[in-house]
């Protein structure tokens, strides 16, 4: 029986049991059982983490509540950014947003804010990712200063913390560095101080990036071991894999060319792992353009045809840039310089 069989095999039986238990469980309950799985395994296995934001949309349907299916579609829109279905994960949290409204959740509000910003970033559509992620720096602020209890405050200086983070990853792609990492240091401040390990190696991570792009090199190694120290020791693989990579890119970092081949391959077995494709050819195109004249031509173009199919079919098109770039430079390099040329208008 081969694996995905037995996935939607024990998937029914799940959807089953639930069908037979529900004179004793409410729908409630088992929508957040599923999210709980979610959350459980959507960095292991996202057919499975699929498979169970699908039920707890299901039951939150059931339920009728709009909190709870302010939460499925904001589930249901993480699991299509983990496959790069970016346009429908974007829909799935405008959904989100309106569900949390209509239930006056001021967290969910800001929550499904910060998601729709993360969104944009994703479609590369800039200032509408800054207007969502102020949005949501703006109702986690109101929610800090209208002291809530414990869990509440835990929950809004979380999201602030994360919001000041994506703002300064905006100001980043759009060169305004200096705005950047004054965010990044608010968000790592305050991090810090709620002693949250992930979203301090998050922090570490954009800032040895943004170090890397301004060429201070001995600051940008300095923050990408203090990321990597977190990771080996927190469960977080996404973020792993990209700090993996982009240190593993880094020149002059000191790294030998094995031990950087070593973080590659370790990245690109994460990615493959947790299914997402956007990543994997992230991975794959920047290993080609660092190792472009030491593989052969053949290699090349295996791996080019790879990461082009896998475009068209996922339609990655944030992608498409880095990608005729390479192959411009390939066909320059066999000789077929109107194919290059192509390539470069493209």
């Amino acid at each position: 029986m081969s694996y995905k069989l037995l996935q939607n095999l024990l998937f029914t039986y799940l959807l089953l049991m639930s069908h037979g238990s529900i004179g004793q469980l409410n729908d409630s309950l088992l929508a957040y059982k599923y999210f709980r799985l979610f959350q459980e395994y959507e960095y292991q296995d996202t057919s499975l983490a699929r498979s169970y934001a699908d039920s707890g949309l299901y039951f939150a349907r059931r339920a009728q509540k709009n909190e709870l299916l302010g939460r499925a579609h904001q589930f249901k829109g993480w699991n299509f950014q983990d496959r790069s279905k970016f346009r429908e994960a974007n829909q799935a949290f405008h959904k989100s947003l309106s569900y949390f409204q209509k239930a006056k959740d001021k967290q969910g509000i800001a929550d499904a804010y910060g998601n729709l910003g993360n969104s944009y970033f994703d479609l590369e559509k800039y200032q509408e990712s800054l207007n969502y992620h102020l949005l949501s720096l703006k109702g986690n602020e109101k929610i800090i200063a209208g002291k809530p209890n414990k869990d509440a405050l835990r929950a809004a200086r979380e999201g602030r913390t994360y919001g000041l983070h994506n703002i300064g990853e905006i100001y980043s792609e759009i060169g305004m560095y200096d705005m950047a990492l004054e965010h990044e240091y608010q968000s790592l401040k305050n991090e810090i101080k709620a002693k949250n390990k992930i979203g301090m190696a998050i922090s570490y991570h954009s800032l040895a990036v943004l170090y890397k792009t301004i060429e201070r090199i001995d600051s940008s190694i300095y923050y990408f071991e203090k990321a990597i120290e977190i990771y080996q020791v927190e469960r977080f693989p996404y973020d792993y894999a990209s700090t993996l990579q982009e240190y593993a890119l880094l020149e002059n970092s000191g790294l030998s060319e094995e031990k950087r081949k070593e973080m590659i391959e370790e990245s690109l077995q994460i990615r493959k792992k947790l299914g997402d494709v956007n990543g994997e050819m992230e991975v794959l195109l920047g290993f080609c353009t660092w190792q472009f004249d030491k593989l052969s031509v053949d290699t090349l173009s295996q791996i080019l045809e790879y990461v082009y199919d896998a475009i068209i079919e996922h339609d990655l098109e944030t992608l498409s840039e880095d990608y005729f770039k390479l192959y411009s430079k390939y066909n320059a390099r066999i000789g077929k310089f109107e194919s290059a040329f192509f390539a470069l208008e493209n």
